[in-house]
């Protein structure tokens, strides 16, 4: 999947953001290429926020996936 940009002010959690928001819109019934850029979007929301105490984004935010 493409990456989705982002500009990063902390990166730790990136990895874990990406599997939770994969796992999610697999859970949702997501194809695995959607389910791959919900994990991508998650983690941009993620990685760019400086504090890292983000809890994701709404899933209003993700419904196109």
């Amino acid at each position: 999947c493409p990456a989705v940009p982002a500009e990063a002010a902390d990166t730790t959690g990136a990895g874990d953001s990406y599997c939770a928001g994969l796992c999610a819109a697999l859970a949702r019934g997501a194809s695995l290429g959607d389910a791959c850029m919900a994990g991508a979007k998650v983690s941009s929301f993620v990685v760019a926020d400086e504090k890292n105490i983000y809890s994701g984004p709404p899933l209003k935010e993700l419904s196109d996936v």
